[in-house]
């Protein structure tokens, strides 16, 4: 069966740091994936901005999936990581960023269902980089 995949810019973000492009996509008429791509690494507020602009395209969706990309393109995310240490398997790199409440503030309105990372990148016994994906679901108003 051929699959064929649906993407489109939604728009480009100006932010102090730099631009960053909002994109969507759909894998063989699947739910939607919404990605935010930073041409340089960005901030927090930055973040939560981008996620905030990305999920008003969400507005019939009950829940969605968010690739982040690789989490180095946040430094403020990737320094928590870190921070945090563990493990530095895939689950356990996932489990660690579910658990960051900083994470959840990047999403109002959205719970952080699950997060899965692959290709953990480690610095000193530590993780500090992956390609993240994150699901919400909306909470109920």
């Amino acid at each position: 069966m051929l699959e064929f995949l649906v993407a489109a810019t939604l728009s480009v973000m100006p932010a102090p740091e730099c631009p960053v492009k909002l994109e969507s996509s759909r894998a063989g008429g699947g739910a939607w994936t919404y990605r935010a791509r930073p041409t340089c690494p960005i901030g927090f507020d930055t973040t939560r901005e981008a996620m905030r602009q990305l999920l008003g395209h969400a507005a019939r969706e009950s829940s969605v999936q968010l690739h982040l990309g690789r989490i180095v393109d946040y430094p403020w995310l990737s320094a928590l990581l870190e921070k945090h240490g563990g493990r530095t398997d895939n689950l356990a790199v996932a489990r660690s960023l579910k658990a960051m409440p900083e994470l959840g503030h990047l999403f109002p309105g959205w719970e952080v269902r699950s997060v899965s990372v692959e290709k953990v990148l480690v610095r000193n016994g530590r993780p500090y980089d992956a390609i993240m994906w994150v699901t919400l679901a909306r909470l109920p108003t």
